[in-house]
């Protein structure tokens, strides 16, 4: 409150949320403004709420009273269960896989400007309406086992190269060194670290896009959407917010479609909700950026045993894999027989205490 003809006494001021009197709120004045600091803790999603500060002045009049409401912005919350541990990240980047009928389009495909035309693409299964076969991928395909693309730096891609967004220095889309390109879609695979808080992200993107939080491998859960832009658009933000209550690196993966004109996806965090300053994730100039891996160590996630043997099973990480032990926390590790591409092990059990890890490769 600022100091009008008369002067707030700021002794006087009292402050309620939500209909409760709020003795902890702290009320200080700096020449003519008065500020009032009061934290609720968080709100539930989309929750409504109000406040009222009531105040004397040094004027003749009663006291005044202020009541206001506001609305909490929704947010996802993401589950405990989706976190891996802080520190298994081990390369920095993401996994990006090109989709595209660029040349085959005549008559367009039904749902064009949707994610479920988009899902349907990467899985191969978008039909041609002028053939009634499914559209091949005229993209050039990455050098991965799936086609996919590793990418060590940031998501920022636009399909002729020229800058286009929020952000400079656009590359092109992987895999689509031609141009123009019309109807591709593309899936971005990457493991953000995230210490426990609360985040706003955001897309830009020319056309649509989606971003969900996935479950681990291991870990039963349903994929839970973060942000979604389900239309066709010019180069456009969408922000989201996503609350974070467990320190982890959590699993992400991003849709995105084109369908005609020109192509651009960008994807940044909001680092001031205040004067809504942005940085692209994993943009390694910036302390503040959020980091993101493409390959996460390996995690046992079953030790069962049969016989006289134990079996490992594990996830993640780059093969060829060693299965290492050692009988106390301690000693030193041990491999145990040779490498492995599988990613299962079983191992003689041993007398006494043990304990297991693998390694993978870079």
């Amino acid at each position: 409150m600022r100091d009008g003809f008369y002067a707030v006494n700021p002794g006087t001021v009292a402050f309620s949320f939500d209909g409760v009197n709020q003795p902890a709120a702290t009320v200080t004045k700096v020449g003519t403004l008065t500020t009032i600091h009061y934290t609720p803790g968080v709100l539930p999603s989309g929750s409504s709420h109000s406040y009222q500060v009531v105040y004397s002045d040094n004027g003749p009049g009663l006291p005044q009273t202020n009541l206001l409401s506001f609305t909490v912005v929704n947010y996802e919350t993401l589950p405990a269960s989706y976190a891996l541990p802080r520190g298994s990240g081990e390369v920095r980047g993401f996994t990006f896989r090109t989709v595209s009928a660029s040349s085959q389009v005549v008559t367009p495909p039904s749902q064009r400007n949707t994610i479920a035309r988009a899902e349907e693409q990467l899985n191969g299964t978008l039909i041609n309406p002028d053939t009634t076969l499914a559209y091949t991928n005229d993209a050039v395909l990455g050098p991965n086992p799936d086609g996919s693309y590793s990418i060590d730096t940031v998501l920022n891609f636009q399909d002729d190269g020229l800058d286009e967004g929020d952000f400079p220095n656009d590359a092109q889309f992987p895999g689509l060194p031609f141009f123009p390109n019309n109807y591709f879609s593309t899936e971005a695979l990457l493991a953000l670290d995230l210490p426990a808080g609360y985040y706003q992200f955001g897309v830009n993107s020319d056309d649509g896009f989606q971003v969900t939080a996935t479950a681990p491998q291991g870990v039963s859960g349903s994929p839970i959407v973060l942000g979604l832009f389900n239309a066709g658009r010019g180069a456009s933000d969408t922000l989201f917010d996503v609350l974070v209550p467990t320190d982890g690196i959590y699993p992400f993966r991003i849709v995105y479609f084109e369908t005609t004109g020109s192509a651009e996806e960008e994807f940044f965090s909001v680092t001031n909700l205040v004067t809504g300053g942005k940085v692209l994730v994993n943009d390694t100039n910036y302390s503040n950026a959020i980091s993101s891996y493409r390959v996460l160590a390996p995690i046992i996630i079953s030790i069962v045993k049969s016989g006289s043997n134990v079996v490992l099973n594990w996830t993640y990480g780059n093969p060829p894999f060693q299965v290492q032990f050692k009988n106390n926390l301690a000693g030193s590790w041990s491999n145990l027989g040779p490498t492995t591409t599988s990613r299962t092990a079983t191992v003689p059990i041993q007398p006494g205490a043990g304990f297991f890890r693998i390694l993978s490769s870079p």
